[in-house]
């Protein structure tokens, strides 16, 4: 499956008429709606979202204008993905929390959980969401997370911080909400802590040996590692963190948790990317294990040096289900060729 992410930017972006890049987002929802290739579009969520976390009023933009890193900070993504299996593409919207959250001077998390309270029906979701404030708000870092986030002062941040929600635009019995959380602690414990939701997810045996395997694998611990010891420390740039990924959905009463790991910031070289990922590759029995580093080498070589660059390999996530057992993602950014 390929997926692909884009943000809309129109030539009025960044002028008075359009300071944060919002208006062509509405226009694209728009024509997006009309297309076959989008089936069962709905654009409840999308609708209901950008009016509550948008900004429009004069008031509110001045009042942010003057911090750089919100004013210029994306307000929307669009994604969609092409499935081999399946002949129709499903459209998702992001959303930032950050602008907001400044203006009002509030946590994310908090405006984020009491916007989709104001959703009208979906009882399942609301039912997970309460089992995700009960975990999250004890942990999370306030507006004074986000506040040092945007002013770079990385070390100064605690706990988890909502940054972002994503949502399908589909109607309400398929479409999934998922909510966004940063945290820069890397310790096995606090990745076990968060995944399980403080214990109210039971974890398997198997699901928590392979996620052992996994951790150990992208951090490249010792094969001898026991599963407990910490020996990842905190990076404190922006994205030298996890992002958390919390699912709301109907038909489920507990978030469905995912997490994404920045993992060019863990590694010295795309090679040395490959290599980590291989031996997660390995411990699976994966038939990719075999070809992987020289797959890596056949897409990335021909713009520049993978043994001695970095940031082809972008984000690497992690789920795990009884029904499917480990699934990753894995990004990637390539390096493209300027012309001369």
């Amino acid at each position: 499956m390929l997926r692909f992410c884009f943000e809309p930017i129109a030539p009025i972006a960044g002028t008075p008429a359009d300071p944060f890049s919002q208006a062509l987002s509405f226009t694209l929802a728009e024509q997006f709606g009309k297309m076959d290739a989008f089936e069962g579009f709905d654009p409840e969520l999308w609708e209901f979202f950008t009016k509550e976390l948008y900004v429009w009023e004069k008031a509110d933009v001045e009042k942010v204008m003057g911090i750089k890193s919100v004013r210029t900070l994306r307000s929307c993504l669009f994604a969609f993905d092409l499935n081999k299996k399946k002949f129709a593409m499903m459209l998702k919207a992001y959303i930032n929390c950050f602008r907001k959250a400044h203006i009002l001077e509030i946590s994310p998390a908090v405006i984020l959980f009491d916007s989709i309270r104001r959703l009208p029906g979906r009882e399942d979701e609301k039912i997970a969401l309460d089992k995700l404030e009960a975990f999250l708000m004890p942990r999370e870092g306030g507006f004074e997370g986000i506040r040092d986030m945007a002013r770079g002062a990385i070390a100064e941040v605690k706990g988890l911080n909502v940054v972002m929600t994503s949502f399908d635009l589909l109607d309400r019995l398929k479409a999934r909400i998922k909510i966004y959380a940063r945290s820069y602690d890397l310790e096995f414990s606090n990745f076990r802590d968060v995944y399980t939701l403080g214990g109210q997810i039971h974890m398997e045996e198997q699901e928590l040996s392979v996620f052992k395997e996994f951790y150990s694998a992208l951090f490249n611990l010792p094969e001898t590692w026991d599963g407990v010891t910490e020996h990842v420390e905190r990076q404190n740039i922006r994205h030298g963190g996890v992002l958390w990924q919390f699912e709301l959905m109907h038909g489920k009463l507990s978030p469905e948790v995912k997490l994404y790991i920045s993992f060019w910031n863990f590694v010295p070289n795309d090679a040395e990317a490959a290599r980590r990922l291989k031996r997660f590759f390995v411990s699976q029995s994966w038939d990719i294990a075999d070809s992987y580093s020289e797959i890596v080498g056949q897409l990335f070589n021909g713009t520049g040096n993978i043994e001695q660059e970095a940031g082809r390999h972008s984000y690497v996530s992690f789920s795990y289900t009884k029904e499917r057992g480990p699934y990753l993602t894995l990004y990637y950014a390539p390096k493209l060729e300027r012309e001369q």
